[in-house]
């Protein structure tokens, strides 16, 4: 038994030894990489301050268009943009074009994270490359269906930054082709990033809505939401559809709670009166009700805020907290429901709490 004690404690040496010189030459490995890499930022920015940068000179861009190519070179190289004004990369970057042109065909046989930092570089600073349809443009397109997130989410920035709706048409239509699952709050916030012309971009989505699978839908519904994109009749014609799913449906209802149609507020009230079949639309309508206050919205949510549901008779109460007045609510507080008048006073609650 001692023996075999000893050979045990040998054992759990020896790992604690090894595991101890392996934390060490990583440390010295790591340390060795960050001063090689604060190196090539202190070359690259002499090299750079020796230049007239309205005006580069050939040794400059041959170097670049050498070591560019050399994935650590290329990350001191970003470092060394982000210390730059923004006014000097502005006149120094474009001039690169023609470098960036050429070492697009290196990142492209990269491994995945290669290509993710570099099409994250080239989403900082589109407009090294936006005047046109050119590599860059057709590498970040392709790069939309690669099966890492990071650099398909990184490229479809890089083509909101260019601000041309067409190129962004032609990434979702991959997408949505190939069925990649790209989540809709991804493509919405995207979407809140691009820079080109509104009106064009909207009527983009527009026509190619109804070829878009769900998420795509949905992320669509939203950006209409969050931007009070006045395409009412198109949205409310979602809403009505009995072909469209149910989280496209959903979608629509949220926008009718922050732009307003009138006829959208009875399809409501028609949801919250069948909230047994359906109560994730009741639950929503009931929280979308809150921009149409009135007579009619109260008398409905009255009836809602007695639902079975817990969602509904939630939602229902915080938005007869938010449209009521004083005399209304003290109605509603008398209501002969219990959990009704237990859910309307636990809004009123939060709402005094947040006041």
């Amino acid at each position: 038994m001692n023996s075999l004690a000893q050979n045990v404690l040998y054992i759990y040496l020896f790992v604690f030894i090894a595991m101890t010189f392996f934390d060490v030459v990583c440390i010295f490995f790591r340390r060795a990489n960050e001063k090689r890499l604060e190196h090539k930022e202190e070359k690259i920015k002499k090299l750079i301050e020796k230049e007239d940068i309205n005006k580069l000179s050939s040794k400059h861009l041959k170097y670049l268009k050498r070591h560019l190519k050399k994935v650590d070179t290329f990350i001191a190289f970003s470092n060394v943009l982000k210390d730059m004004s923004e006014e000097d990369r502005k006149v120094y970057l474009p001039q690169l074009k023609p470098i960036f042109l050429k070492i697009v065909s290196s990142y492209e046989k990269a491994d995945e994270i290669k290509q993710t930092f570099f099409a994250y570089v080239l989403a900082e600073y589109p407009y090294i490359y936006s005047d046109s349809h050119n590599q860059i443009i057709h590498y970040l397109i392709s790069s939309t269906t690669s099966s890492s997130i990071f650099l398909r989410e990184h490229a479809l920035t890089a083509l909101y930054g260019v601000g041309n709706e067409t190129y962004v048409k032609e990434a979702l239509q991959k997408m949505n082709f190939l069925r990649i699952k790209h989540h809709p709050k991804l493509l919405t916030d995207g979407f809140m990033k691009f820079t080109g012309n509104q009106e064009s971009f909207v009527q983009m989505l527009e026509e190619l809505f109804p070829s878009l699978v769900e998420n795509y839908k949905v992320a669509c519904i939203n950006y209409f939401n969050y931007k009070k994109v006045p395409c009412k009749d198109f949205v409310y014609d979602l809403l009505i559809s009995s072909n469209e799913s149910k989280e496209v449906r959903i979608a629509s209802i949220r926008y009718f709670g922050s732009v307003k149609l009138e006829k959208a507020k009875e399809k409501m009230y028609e949801f919250l009166k069948s909230d047994m079949k359906n109560w994730e639309y009741a639950a929503i309508s009931a929280s979308s009700l809150k921009n149409y206050p009135g007579k009619d919205t109260l008398n409905s949510l009255r009836e809602s805020v007695k639902s079975r549901n817990w969602y509904v008779r939630s939602n229902s109460a915080a938005t007869i907290i938010n449209i009521a007045n004083e005399k209304e609510l003290e109605e509603m507080l008398k209501i002969d429901d219990r959990y009704a008048r237990d859910s309307l006073h636990y809004q009123l609650n939060l709402k005094e709490k947040r006041s």
